[in-house]
């Protein structure tokens, strides 16, 4: 037992956490590292990633805010960002939505993330991923006629797509 333990407080020794230092989140000393930094992000309530992860998530933001349509969207005056609701099914089950943005007119919006990069690999992935059922839910949790999804992809150039699933 004593080898097993020198042999592994042997490696932890030489992991290096020196600035510039590549994560490596199967090293225990770097995933302590990451645990500690989230963990004073989430005390100072603020959000917490990594270099790459924050130039990727700009250049997201960009490809929203590029596309006419969805920027049309999130920059209505009346737009209500990040809202929970909850509808009452007659059951003891209580059905929940987390709307992205919402309108007073019964408008509503979410946003989606995609590995996928074409607009068919995009609209099979939602078909898949029964995209169609969601917004029926979230338009009658949430008493909302029109639901929008908002896709950007995550690739080096991230590109936005809004579109309304058929009903």
């Amino acid at each position: 037992l004593d080898i097993v333990s020198n042999l592994y407080a042997g490696k932890k020794s030489n992991v290096s956490l020196d600035a510039g230092t590549k994560l490596n989140l199967h090293s225990p000393a770097h995933r302590q590292y990451v645990q500690r930094h989230r963990e004073e992000a989430a005390i100072q309530k603020r959000l917490w990633c990594t270099a790459d992860e924050a130039e990727q998530i700009k250049r997201q933001v960009d490809a929203v805010f590029d596309n006419p349509a969805a920027c049309e969207i999130i920059e209505r005056p009346d737009a209500i960002q990040e809202r929970a609701h909850f509808a009452k099914t007659g059951t003891p089950i209580i059905l929940k939505a987390l709307i992205d943005v919402r309108f007073p007119i019964g408008l509503a919006a979410d946003f989606k993330t995609t590995r996928h990069t074409t607009t068919h690999a995009i609209v099979r992935d939602a078909i898949n991923k029964g995209y169609i059922y969601q917004a029926a839910h979230y338009q009658t949790v949430a008493a909302v006629d029109d639901f929008l999804f908002i896709v950007v992809t995550k690739s080096p150039r991230p590109e936005c797509l809004v579109f309304e699933p058929l009903r």
